[in-house]
C-alpha cells in the first residue's frame, strides 16, 4: 500500500477497521523511519561542528528548540550523557587526525576543543591507556601502529 492508496481510501471514506490498523501501521512505520533518536541527532550535530570548544548541552538544546533539562532528560532515556557524546566525537577526531598528521599535542588539544593541554593529555590516555608521548613515538616508528592505539577493529 503507497500513499496515493491511503489517500484515495481516505477521501472515499471506505475505511472498514482492517483499513484503519493497515493504514495506522503503515504511517507509524513512516514516522519511525523520519524520526531519529535524540542521540543520532546529537552526533550529527557535533559531527557537523567545526570546533567542539563551543558544544555545550545549552548551546545545543538551543538549536533543536528545546530546554537543556530536556534535552538531558531524552538522553538519559537513551541510556547516554551529552559529555559521552562529545567524548566520543573527540576521541573519533583525534584517530584522524593522527591518522593523517603529525600534530604536538598542543595543536591537537586546540583542534578537539581542550581547554588546556593537561585535560588532553590526561583524556587520550583514558582513551587509549597510553600516554600520548609513547603514542607519538610509536606512531613515528610506524604508522599503521595508530590501529593498536585506538583499538579500532578493522574490516569489521
Amino acid at each position: 500500500m503507497n500513499a496515493s492508496d491511503i489517500v484515495s481510501i481516505i477521501e472515499n471514506e471506505q475505511l472498514d477497521e482492517n483499513d484503519i490498523v493497515i493504514v495506522s501501521d503503515a504511517l507509524r512505520r513512516k514516522q519511525s523511519c523520519l524520526i531519529a533518536s535524540t542521540r543520532v541527532k546529537v552526533e550529527l550535530f557535533l559531527g557537523a561542528r567545526d570546533n567542539l570548544k563551543a558544544a555545550s548541552l545549552d548551546r545545543v538544546a538551543e538549536k533543536f528548540c528545546v530546554s537543556s533539562r530536556t534535552l538531558h532528560r531524552r538522553l538519559g532515556k537513551e541510556n547516554t550523557k551529552f559529555s559521552r557524546l562529545v567524548d566520543n566525537e573527540r576521541k573519533k577526531r583525534c584517530y584522524c587526525l593522527m591518522k593523517e598528521h603529525a600534530l604536538s599535542g598542543v595543536k591537537l588539544a586546540c583542534l578537539l576543543g581542550f581547554t588546556d593541554p593537561a585535560s588532553f593529555y590526561s583524556k587520550f590516555e583514558h582513551w587509549t591507556g597510553c600516554r600520548f608521548s609513547d603514542a607519538k613515538r610509536s606512531l613515528a616508528e610506524n604508522p599503521q601502529n595508530i590501529v593498536q592505539i585506538f583499538d579500532v577493529q578493522v574490516g569489521r
